[in-house]
């Protein structure tokens, strides 16, 4: 424990702190700020060999550290149930989850299928309301917990659909839709959950630079359109991930911490 009381607020030493889609560009940067602040973790991802190469990683820079990772279907309740009694059964608790499952397609509204549809918003919605149902039932026997949902820019306002060019990085409607629910799922959660003291915030991430968006008509468009005139760095979840999942932010609940640079204020 940290001498300094300020600091203090930002410990998670011994806490179980869960992320699922731990393999991904902010998954993984997630894992590694809990990891940093003494968190025990448990990754989940849908493939295994990217999970165990990231607890290696995770294992260097902690030495203590032994993630449990589980492999996950999110399309499957089946599967996502057995992973939470599989971490009650491993942690006995639960103490923090990091709801970090998303999805998205390329197919325009004119031409996207009904299948395509329902299957994006499984992902992003059904996924993410059956982790935070399993995680909430543990939540509610401990009589405490904290979950943080992973949102976006484009569930508070429309894609712009000028700043894509012909980069075929276009977001589509299933996914603005889908991360709309994902602000609505989080304060329906936190006013629901509040008297079991469990915490229900929300975090929306800007355009997060990665060389899978490196379209340079789609950066500057995006860039211009930002008035910090750049997209996310990938370190920069860490500090408000923190600050959510810590007591330093114990008297916030069904809040959304927009992360953006400005992007959805004008």
């Amino acid at each position: 424990m940290s001498s300094n009381p300020t600091a203090a607020l930002f410990e998670l030493n011994g806490q179980v702190a869960v992320v699922t889609g731990a393999t991904g560009r902010l998954g993984r940067e997630m894992a590694f700020a809990l990891n940093d602040m003494g968190a025990n973790l448990v990754l989940i991802a849908r493939n295994k060999g990217p999970l165990q190469t990231l607890r290696s990683e995770l294992s260097t820079q902690r030495r203590e550290s032994d993630a449990l990772v589980l492999s996950m279907d999110f399309q499957s309740e089946s599967e996502i149930e057995k992973a939470f009694s599989d971490i009650q059964s491993h942690f006995g608790r639960l103490d923090i989850l990091i709801n970090n499952i998303t999805g998205n397609t390329a197919e325009p509204v004119e031409t996207l299928s009904e299948v395509t549809w329902d299957q994006t918003l499984h992902n992003i919605v059904t996924g993410m309301f059956l982790c935070c149902q399993k995680a909430g039932q543990l939540m509610t026997q401990q009589g405490k917990g904290n979950i943080i949902n992973i949102a976006s820019v484009y569930g508070l306002v429309a894609a712009d659909q000028r700043i894509y060019g012909d980069s075929g990085l276009n977001s589509s409607v299933a996914y603005g839709t889908g991360k709309a629910a994902v602000l609505q799922l989080t304060r329906y959660l936190a006013a629901y959950w509040a008297r079991h003291n469990i915490r229900v915030n929300a975090i929306t991430p800007g355009g997060v630079e990665d060389p899978t968006n490196a379209h340079t008509e789609f950066r500057q468009n995006y860039t211009g359109r930002t008035p910090m005139e750049r997209m996310m760095r990938r370190e920069e979840i860490r500090g408000p991930l923190i600050f959510l999942a810590s007591k330093a932010s114990s008297y916030v609940t069904g809040h959304n911490l927009v992360v953006d640079g400005g992007f959805t204020i004008i």
